[in-house]
């Protein structure tokens, strides 16, 4: 996404990035067109539901992975250090497609539902955070622009050991007293929360790109994973019924979320080769560079999709609206990406 491409040269030593922001947004594509199903109770223990409950329990990385790159990339950066000039170049990368699209969203809601265009319900629903719903990460991470500076010099006067207690201090009220009391079926704990969430993604992004972790640590967290994904398939189900749908399990604060972004950054980190192909590496590096874009025009695409190809059963549009958004999202952003000035506005 926009806050960690930087305009600069593709490196190998970054590109294992590239490929995480890749599966990230197809993640989040994935996540969207089937989050109508699995929250839709009437369709609770159909053989559909198990379905959309296992592409939940195995999609929801995909934010996660977008707010640990850029923990990993912003609180290394030496720009970090320079308030003014990393605010100036952060906020002046994010907010013109940010203001773009937010206008695109709306201008096509008045449309839809017959509404009257007006500017000031327009910047009144840009304030509320009332355009569209998956701009949320946009006003999150401005706002974490607007700490990085402060949390980088923290994290320059801490060792590993201390990051990691930072990290449990921030995960503690949000990810793991939530848990315990859901456990214990009784709200016995309650912590105020230090900073939002989402942080703890930031914060583990830097921790797991800056140090190594030894192989052995590795394998036990790749097999937590997996386990974390069927924990996450029959919890869920044992506490939904035909009423609610319980998505406590697969919240964005959870473990299981904090487990498996954990395990899919470090087995990329540490599988994906130093591809020497020239070609290969610019493909991969433009397609990661696209997806900012790309998490910004999907929900659009996958609106229109639903008007122009209705299918009906829900694993069949799950799959190809997610495949179709993808692929052709892909392929206009690229083309959109050549013009100059529509590159710098909207992507």
């Amino acid at each position: 996404m926009k806050e960690y491409n930087l305009s600069e040269k593709p490196s190998e030593k970054i590109l294992y990035l590239e490929v995480i922001r890749i599966i990230a947004i197809f993640s989040v594509i994935l996540l969207h067109c089937n989050s109508q199903f699995f929250t839709n109770a009437n369709m609770f223990a159909s053989k559909t539901w198990w379905l959309t409950n296992l592409i939940n329990a195995i999609s929801r990385f995909g934010v996660p992975l977008f707010f640990m790159i850029s923990g990993y990339l912003l609180l290394s950066s030496k720009t970090a250090d320079h308030i003014e000039l990393f605010y100036r170049k952060r906020f002046l990368k994010i907010l013109p497609p940010f203001f773009i699209w937010s206008f695109i969203y709306y201008y096509n809601n008045c449309i839809i539902y017959h509404v009257p265009f007006r500017i000031s319900n327009f910047l009144i629903r840009m304030g509320t955070q009332n355009i569209i719903y998956h701009f949320w990460y946009l006003y999150t991470i401005l706002f974490f622009y607007l700490l990085t500076p402060f949390i980088k010099k923290i994290i320059n006067q801490c060792n590993q050991k201390q990051l990691y207690l930072f990290l449990f201090i921030i995960i503690l009220p949000t990810t793991i007293c939530p848990f315990l009391n859901r456990l214990l079926q009784n709200w016995c704990l309650y912590l105020p929360m230090v900073v939002d969430g989402y942080w703890g993604f930031f914060l583990l992004g830097y921790l797991l790109g800056t140090y190594d972790l030894p192989k052995k640590y590795r394998k036990i967290l790749y097999g937590a994973a997996i386990l974390c994904v069927f924990i996450a398939i029959l919890d869920t189900a044992r506490t939904s019924s035909s009423a609610k749908i319980d998505t406590f399990y697969t919240g964005g604060y959870q473990y299981h979320a904090f487990i498996i972004s954990a395990a899919i950054f470090l087995f990329l980190k540490h599988t994906i080769p130093v591809i020497k192909n020239k070609l290969l590496s610019s493909v991969i590096a433009k397609l990661g560079n696209l997806s900012f874009g790309l998490y910004l025009c999907h929900v659009l695409l996958i609106e229109k999709l639903s008007i122009i190809l209705p299918i009906s059963r829900a694993y069949e549009q799950i799959i190809l609206y997610t495949i179709i958004t993808f692929v052709l999202g892909y392929v206009v952003l690229y083309f959109v990406s050549k013009i100059k000035f529509f590159n710098k506005i909207l992507l």
